[in-house]
């Protein structure tokens, strides 16, 4: 997360979208959450299809005209970004753009520009490989995995999570022969999956050797509405089966259960979610020695 160059936990709200970045760096876990909605494709499945088509289309976004390619932000939308070339360099520092949608110029100094990565045709599933990290590249990205149903892409150790609002794309990532392939794997191993990260977390558990008395903490943040809920059933009910617990459901759901009881005293309609907690939750899982 350094590459980012963030330094402490960092949430940004942006207007007229649902861009919500969240940022944690201590421990030996981290989570990163995108929750995204205006910018990316329509959720609806003919228009991500339609979406699909034009990224395929475009392939890799290479630079074949010779003209170094680069983002401009949107005037009109606050945190959106749009494809622009550099079409002049002056003596003062700066640098001239032009959108390509638009033709609209925009002017930047040359020292901030964002410069466009060349994307394989799945995208990139650890943004810290991206060779120019900075905003729009890591939302252009995103964008870019999201419109191939790609729900989760590393930055790192942290895994971001894009809310697919689709069932059917979700439903045969929990398959509970995914679950057993991530089962004694490394998170580079693998596709990105929240099952890497609680597998990550019960391996430190595991390991006799590990810092802090082989406690591991996983936080998981993200706006209402981002399924952050859903996220900590999925890690929860994946440790559940690796830790091979007598009744591994019984388990799941006696520490799912005490949720309803929380939400009856802390949740609240907002406008994107109608039952959003409105308090943090903190869920500890202690592990016996095995017999």
């Amino acid at each position: 997360i350094r590459l980012l160059g963030f330094t402490h936990y960092t949430t940004r709200m942006l207007r007229n979208s649902a861009y919500l970045i969240y940022l944690y760096r201590h421990g030996e876990l981290q989570v990163f959450r995108v929750q995204t909605r205006s910018h990316l494709p329509n959720y609806k499945p003919a228009a991500r299809a339609r979406h699909r088509a034009l990224v395929r289309q475009r392939g890799s976004m290479a630079d074949t005209t010779g003209e170094t390619q680069a983002w401009a932000p949107n005037p009109d939308v606050d945190g959106d970004w749009l494809e622009a070339v550099v079409v002049s360099r002056g003596d003062d520092g700066n640098v001239v753009l032009k959108t390509v949608a638009t033709g609209a110029e925009a002017t930047c100094p040359a020292d901030k520009l964002n410069l466009m990565n060349v994307l394989p045709e799945q995208g990139v599933e650890d943004m810290a490989r991206l060779n120019y990290l900075h905003e729009p590249a890591l939302l252009n990205n995103l964008r870019h995995r999201f419109a191939l149903d790609h729900v989760y892409t590393y930055t790192a150790r942290i895994c971001i999570a894009v809310n697919p609002f689709d069932w059917l794309v979700s439903k045969p990532l929990y398959a509970e022969e995914v679950l057993r392939k991530y089962r004694g794997r490394e998170m580079s191993e693998l596709p990105p999956h929240v099952y890497a990260i609680a597998e990550d977390a019960y391996q430190k558990i595991l390991d006799a050797e590990a810092p802090n008395g082989n406690n591991q903490s996983v936080l998981v943040s993200g706006e209402s509405g981002a399924g952050k809920t859903e996220a900590v059933k999925i890690m929860m009910n994946y440790l559940a089966a690796v830790s091979k617990a007598g009744d591994t459901n019984l388990i799941a759901q006696q520490v799912l259960a005490s949720n309803p009881l929380l939400e009856a005293f802390g949740n609240a309609k907002t406008s994107r979610n109608n039952n959003s907690s409105r308090f943090g939750k903190f869920i500890e899982i202690q592990f016996d020695q095995a017999p």
